[in-house]
């Protein structure tokens, strides 16, 4: 009933590039929460669906011209 996208133990390494974790509890469940490198401009962000299930998405950081 519950579970981990990606399960990252203590000494354990997440390069997170592109494409959704999910999970029905939390997609990266251990300390740090998030992936240990991303692609560069870019944050992991956990959001909820409307079912409840969790993922985790890359957005980008960057600000756009004219915001």
């Amino acid at each position: 009933t519950t579970g981990y996208g990606v399960k990252n133990g203590a000494s354990g390494r997440i390069n997170y590039y592109d494409g959704i974790i999910t999970a029905s509890t939390h997609p990266m469940p251990e300390i740090p929460a998030v992936p240990t490198k991303a692609e560069y401009l870019y944050e992991p962000k956990i959001h909820t669906d409307g079912d409840g299930y969790q993922y985790m998405i890359l957005e980008w950081m960057r600000e756009q011209p004219g915001n």
